[in-house]
């Protein structure tokens, strides 16, 4: 036997015999079997299958597969056995002659077609029952209301009444990159794979086949410099940054926004921790923010100390809603923060357009302005900031983090200077502070927590 590659025959892993020969046996209907001598499996012993009851064929088979062997086609000699003993498929290759269709094409047009085991279901009906299975497995609820609200909800609202058959991968473009073109190229990716495992879910409940999922060949889009690889210090906002957003969504009257920011900013609490917390999570006399275990990421409680800037910000932005607490998704607070990075770059250009506009005089340029307003800034901007002014370990604390002191030292060490730190713990509102030049009356740092 001459040497051969080691490939998948039959479902035995094995080493063609070259010539593969024929020999016969009598089946026990008393009938003359083509009997195929394969080679030697991993372990020794002999491979052998019927090729059928018809010589011939038997025989001419066996001398396609000899050529394959000889050409060390050994992949495709595997196949050719397959086919060769496969009865049903011997079958179906003749049913579709003169068809002028392969058998692969036929059966991606049968799993297109046909109905699902478990039946046919909506778009409307498969989001509502893939929730439910959701909320049966034990997921988190904020995991569930955000899959919910910031995906599937927009889904729906487009495809709701189609068939989750009917749905390709023309439809899953289209959604993607018309439908939701003001997405990132970060969140469009978010998204994607997020679908993928929302028809993934039904397959799985045989309400679907996956080998039909429409963004299972949809490409994430790339980018030059895409978020996930963006360094920490690539996310932390400069301090005149935070200012300009500050005080403009403070002129809009952003209240809830403004309130988010706060507890992003100046407290480190996690956006989607944010959006199940209330009025009742911040006590105002004791100056802490509670953040319980079933807001926490990690589900341990932890109580945040409220730094006097802050306080400032949630004592307006309270008075201002009411003592209403206003409730956003993720997404809807993110949408909100894009729109104004958009408004803030309109206004930095006309500064910068107009001849006469003194950028060194008027404390509203936003000359120096970055505006990139990255995922997880926010947060991150935090972290640099009380790295800074409280070390890794207090931070840490603070953040809910369960990592070493030597690892948020390795992340955060150095990203802002003594000078912004300062002015970013003094930033306060327009609307109760003393104005001088457009500028918050700086706050005395020992009076800073």
């Amino acid at each position: 036997m001459s040497d051969t590659e080691l490939v998948k025959v039959l479902g035995r892993v094995a080493r063609f015999r070259s010539p593969s020969t024929i020999n016969t046996q009598l089946t026990k209907a008393g009938k003359k079997q083509f009997i195929a001598f394969v080679g030697y499996d991993a372990a020794g012993k002999k491979v052998r299958h019927s090729l059928g009851l018809d010589k011939d064929k038997a025989y001419a088979d066996l001398f396609k597969i000899n050529e394959l062997i000889a050409a060390r086609n050994f992949k495709e000699a595997a196949n050719s056995f397959e086919v060769a003993t496969d009865l049903e498929i011997r079958a179906a290759i003749e049913k579709l002659k003169g068809h002028n269709v392969t058998l692969t094409q036929a059966v991606a047009f049968f799993l297109q077609h046909h109905r699902p085991t478990a039946g046919n279901l909506t778009v409307e009906e498969g989001a509502k029952l893939f929730i439910a299975n959701l909320q049966k497995r034990g997921q988190s609820k904020k995991y569930i209301h955000s899959f919910e609200k910031s995906y599937l909800a927009q889904f729906v609202k487009a495809y709701g009444k189609r068939h989750l058959t009917d749905i390709s991968l023309d439809d899953a473009e289209t959604f993607i990159y018309k439908t939701k073109s003001n997405l990132s190229s970060y969140s469009k990716s978010e998204f994607i794979g997020k679908m993928r495992v929302f028809f993934n879910g039904l397959a799985d409940l045989k309400y679907y086949q996956k080998e039909l999922n429409p963004f299972k060949k949809l490409k994430k889009p790339q980018t030059s410099k895409e978020e996930e690889k963006l360094t920490h210090k690539d996310r932390v906002l400069p301090y005149q940054d935070v200012y300009a957003l500050l005080w403009h969504l403070e002129k809009q009257e952003q209240w809830d926004i403004l309130t988010v920011l706060a507890l992003n900013l100046f407290c480190g609490v996690r956006t989607d921790e944010t959006m199940l917390m209330d009025w009742s999570n911040i006590n105002f006399k004791k100056r802490k923010i509670e953040v319980t275990a079933r807001i926490a990421k990690k589900r341990r409680r932890r109580i945040v100390d409220i730094p006097k800037n802050a306080m400032s910000w949630f004592t307006l932005c309270h008075q201002k809603m009411d003592g209403k607490w206003t409730k956003r998704t993720e997404s809807g607070f993110k949408q909100k923060i894009k729109r104004t990075k958009a408004k803030l770059r309109k206004i930095q250009a006309e500064q910068r357009a107009d001849p006469e506009y003194d950028h060194l005089k008027n404390a509203d340029s936003y000359d120096e302005c970055v505006f990139d307003f990255h995922t997880n800034c926010f947060r991150v901007s935090f972290a640099s900031y009380s790295y800074r002014k409280h070390g890794a370990e207090k931070t840490a604390e603070l953040m809910g983090h369960t990592e070493t002191a030597q690892v948020l030292h390795t992340h955060y060490k150095e990203l802002v200077d003594d000078e912004n730190t300062t002015l970013f713990f003094c930033l306060i509102p327009m609307a109760i502070v003393s104005l001088e030049d457009h500028k918050p009356e700086p706050i005395k740092a020992e009076d800073i927590n």
